[in-house]
């Protein structure tokens, strides 16, 4: 019996970029069952609500729908997340920690308890508040950021204390930004008692969208989906010229879309194809960047891109199946120059697939998982029919749990249905806290009208001019997302960036993807290239040779957003533009990604050679960027720098042989 190289499913429930904190207790006997229970009970909850709707009485308002999913979220990552790394170093610490945070749990039952049964009310009435509520609005406060850092880290919780000094003490900013100054009681009041507090906009996406998709991908995980999808991609690419690499790229789109978190996918699917990836001949650090690349571009790949497209949607009120749409070439252009760059390496260092027989067969793994192909195209079609994405999301858990029933193998009983309610809750827990603290930061921004003043000093650096202001909100887009979660990048950049671009003549969505893509590329641009430091973990490479090789391998994903912002007809669906013009932007940008590819990695594409010489990769280099701006003079410009390249390749390669053969020779 030959030995084939299949997956194992990851038991990781929540992505390590969620645990940088404190880390996680390890709960036993009474604990860890109410633990359990409490995930399972908030599950069936956001089931039944992704069927039936915000629920009627007793809970008659959307905003107490919004305070029940975060007030059992809070509860679940108090009772998983430790306080700090030394918390359970010794017995008393143990003891003290468990009961602080059961002390806590309570604490935020009771602050946000009170508005999942009075919002309405106290909404109304949130000029007139009660002396208490202001006490409990302190104290929900302080548990909404404690729980946002111990899940996410202490990024999040630090900017909202920043922004809520800059609402108090604005009026000793610098003169661009500054304001009058709130007092503290309009601050809590606009926190905790108004629509755009911590019960705004963010948490509605989490309440009514991401938690179905992540628990979705808690169902796949459970069932063995992911490891379907991590084998399909290694039965269709593994045998050809750096086929683990390939396989790579592919599983972690397919994965990425739906974990909603990069240095989570890392971690699942880089474990296994970053050792076969080294196998094969890959270098380490090289191995490594590409599972951080492959990763990251799963947040940016339709149909569910990482739950982050559900807040878009909300935040710019488009139709999530059009942001899809508009997503989906952008995405694939990311995707097309990843994988010509791993095939160039590959072809450079003469490095070969792994053998047929070592692989599982594709006939096979279709055989025996295409049923949870399923579940995805349930999705799809759902979305393009118009219905919400929070009855798609129902309707793939229940397809997913129908699918596994198709084979004895991947059928799932009680504990395993109980397992992936558990899991589901315990990774969205953490991200509906952080996205409570979000609401902070949002309320302090439309509070103290930063967003407007923001706006105008961008505008007024950029000299008017649309290009610069692009390059500024890449920068700010890159540095605002160093360490954060996507989601949370995406919230903060929106409300503070996004509104300059809208004002220089953008479309909303054209705006907010360009910010989105970098937000989400942020994970592999060093210094602090979380995605790309994963993988260096797991392939035991140096992590900042792994961050800047990723940011190499990423480079066309910084360039697309510009593809996309002076050619929209790449953006399918929201320009209006003939199918013509579509396809002409289409062929000029994956030519012109090819050409970054070739001029990156120093390999041409179609001649034998194995290198450019410097004037070649520099005329591709070249081309490229005049392909970035569709137009007939560019385009012709383009194609003709990159002919001379591509033709002039084979001579120079062949000269380069023969000196290198002289010189042996000597």
């Amino acid at each position: 019996m030959r030995e084939q190289v299949t997956t194992q499913p990851s038991n990781a429930a929540m992505p390590e970029e969620e645990q940088d904190s404190g880390g996680k207790r390890h709960l036993t006997g009474v604990l860890k069952s109410v633990a359990g229970v409490i995930a399972i009970v908030l599950s069936l909850f956001h089931l039944y609500t992704g069927y039936f709707g915000i629920l009627a009485p007793p809970i008659p308002h959307e905003f107490s729908f919004r305070a029940a999913h975060l007030m059992f979220a809070m509860t679940l990552v108090f009772l998983l997340y430790l306080p700090n790394k030394s918390a359970g170093s010794s017995p008393f610490w143990r003891k003290f920690t468990l009961a602080m945070d059961i002390v806590l749990s309570i604490l935020g039952v009771i602050g946000v308890g009170y508005l999942v049964v009075n919002f309405p009310d106290a909404y109304l009435r949130a000029g007139m508040s009660y002396q208490w509520e202001y006490w409990l609005a302190a104290i929900t406060l302080v548990l909404v950021l404690e729980a946002a850092r111990r899940a996410m880290g202490p990024s999040i919780p630090i900017i909202a204390v920043v922004f809520i000094l800059y609402a108090r003490y604005g009026q000793w900013a610098p003169e661009a930004i500054a304001h009058a100054g709130f007092s503290w009681r309009r601050i809590l009041t606009s926190v905790y008692l108004m629509w755009d507090g911590i019960l705004g906009t963010a948490l509605q996406s989490s309440a009514q969208y991401v938690f179905l998709f992540i628990l979705f991908g808690a169902f796949l995980k459970i069932s063995g989906g992911g490891e379907f999808f991590i084998n399909l991609a290694l039965a269709m690419f593994g045998r050809v010229r750096g086929g683990p690499a390939k396989a790579a790229v592919v599983s972690s789109a397919l994965m990425g879309t739906i974990s909603g978190s990069s240095v989570a996918n890392v971690v699942t699917t880089g474990s296994f194809t970053i050792p076969l990836m080294k196998r094969i001949g890959y270098d380490s650090f090289f191995a490594g960047a590409v599972e951080a690349v492959a990763s990251s571009g799963g947040q940016i790949m339709p149909p569910i891109m990482g739950a982050a497209a559900f807040v878009m949607s909300e935040m710019i009120n488009v139709p999530y199946a059009t942001i899809c749409l508009a997503a989906l070439m952008p995405a694939i252009l990311y995707y097309v120059a990843l994988f010509l760059m791993v095939d160039l390496e590959a072809k450079r260092k003469g490095l070969k697939g792994i053998p047929r027989k070592d692989l599982p067969s594709t006939r096979r793994v279709l055989a025996e998982g295409w049923q949870f192909l399923i579940p995805l195209a349930l999705i799809v079609t759902l979305l393009v029919l118009k219905y919400s994405p929070m009855k798609a999301g129902f309707a793939a858990i229940l397809c997913t749990l129908a699918v596994t029933f198709f084979r004895k193998e991947t059928r799932m009983d009680l504990p395993k249905v109980l397992q992936a309610l558990k899991d589901g809750a315990f990774t969205a827990a953490g991200i509906a806290c952080a996205c409570g603290a979000l609401g902070i930061i949002i309320s302090m921004v439309l509070m103290s009208g930063l967003a407007t003043k923001l706006s105008t000093l961008l505008i007024e650096l950029s000299g008017g001019h649309l290009i610069i202001l692009l390059i500024l909100t890449m920068l700010s887009s890159i540095i605002m997302g160093m360490g954060l979660p996507t989601i949370a990048c995406y919230v903060i950049l929106s409300v503070l960036v996004a509104p300059a671009l809208v004002k220089m003549g953008l479309p909303a969505l054209v705006a907010h993807l360009f910010i989105f893509y970098f937000g989400s590329l942020s994970h592999i641009t060093p210094p602090v290239a979380i995605a790309a430091y994963a993988a260096a973990g797991i392939a035991q490479a140096n992590p900042m040779r792994t961050g800047f090789t990723a940011w190499r391998l990423g480079l066309t994903g910084f360039i697309v957003p510009y593809i996309f912002v002076y050619g929209r007809e790449i953006l399918l669906g929201v320009t209006g533009a003939s199918a013509t013009a579509t396809v002409f932007v289409i062929i000029s940008a994956i030519i012109g990604v090819t050409a970054l590819a070739m001029s990156l990695s120093g390999v041409p594409i179609l001649s034998k050679g194995t290198s450019l010489a410097i004037p070649q990769r520099a005329m591709l280099f070249l081309a490229s960027m005049l392909l970035i701006q569709p137009g007939y003079v560019t385009d012709t410009v383009g194609l003709v720098l990159m002919a001379l390249a591509m033709l002039t390749s084979g001579g120079l390669t062949r000269s380069g042989a023969q000196v290198s053969d002289s010189r042996n020779a000597g």
